[in-house]
């Protein structure tokens, strides 16, 4: 094989891939900037966070005494929350459809807490089809895990 024909095709290799070096480096660099906001949030609240999950453009955070949740949302509407485990009497996910039963395309995926002193309802979404980039993809996994993690550490 002729060596100018080689370099030319290695050239336009590098070329081709460079567009997906860049995607990577810059999913990596968001990542990493949303898990930086979570613990610096938690941070702020006093508290450190000892596990914790990402998706899309959310993270949400379970503090070291497992007393505390944490939540970070950098989407089109960015918005943080933490509430602690002690004043929460339920926790549950809560899926929006749109169409009849389970063959409806789902429009939002949430956490929805209620709490003990007050009949007021909170949600932190974990999908949401109107803000969301991309399609789901293991939210509604996600957040049943959630909902177990933190019914187990509710009082009975």
């Amino acid at each position: 094989m002729d060596t100018g024909t080689l370099i030319t095709g290695l050239v336009a290799l590098f070329i081709c891939l460079l567009p997906f070096i860049f995607v990577a480096q810059h999913r990596k660099k968001a990542r990493q900037a949303l898990q930086n906001q979570l613990f610096q949030f938690a941070n702020s609240q006093s508290s450190r966070i000892g596990y914790f999950e990402q998706w899309n453009n959310a993270a949400m955070g379970l503090n070291e005494q497992q007393t505390a949740l944490f939540y970070v949302n950098v989407s089109k509407m960015p918005f943080q929350s933490s509430i602690l485990l002690a004043d929460l009497a339920v926790c549950r996910v809560h899926v929006t459809r749109s169409g009849k039963g389970d063959a409806g395309v789902t429009q939002r995926i949430a956490l929805q807490f209620r709490f003990n002193n007050t009949q007021s309802d909170m949600e932190w979404p974990f999908y949401d089809n109107q803000v969301d980039p991309v399609m789901q993809s293991g939210e509604l996994e996600l957040a049943k895990n959630w909902e177990k993690r933190i019914a187990d550490l509710l009082p009975a």
